[in-house]
């Protein structure tokens, strides 16, 4: 099974988002790819033309599970990483005791990893959309 890391979401304070996203695009150079609210969140995905990186924006109660799986305030939300077998890259993590979080059934699968980190797994290409996003602009 191979796994290749491409997708890391922080997560921020809504209030925060245009700053950050403004940062980002023109002081660091990156491209905006999409931004779309889903169910308590604003996601923001840019890239640097190799990775998936995503502002995570919160509604201000921040109270969602979702919004918890990670510590309060601005961090690393999760991280995510594509597989070539996505069925035996969450089996081999259940196996080492790490859980799933949320619906097993959503894609991408996210889950517990090492020291309680979220990560994610998705099928070789899920984040490759909005890398291509991004250097279409």
């Amino acid at each position: 099974m191979a796994t290749i890391m491409r997708h890391v979401a922080i997560k921020i304070a809504m209030t925060d988002l245009e700053e950050k996203k403004d940062f980002y695009v023109n002081t660091l150079g990156m491209k905006f790819c999409h931004q779309s609210k889903t169910r308590d969140h604003i996601s923001c995905h840019l890239t640097d033309g190799y990775m998936d990186f995503t502002l995570v924006a919160y509604d201000e109660d921040d109270a969602s599970v979702e919004a918890k799986y990670a510590s309060a305030g601005p961090c690393i939300h999760h991280t995510g990483f594509e597989t070539d077998d996505l069925d035996a890259a969450v089996a081999e993590a259940q196996a080492k005791g790490y859980r799933i979080l949320g619906k097993p059934e959503t894609i991408p699968v996210k889950m517990t990893g090492p020291g309680d980190a979220v990560i994610e797994f998705a099928r070789v290409g899920y984040f490759q959309k909005t890398v291509d996003q991004g250097l279409e602009n």
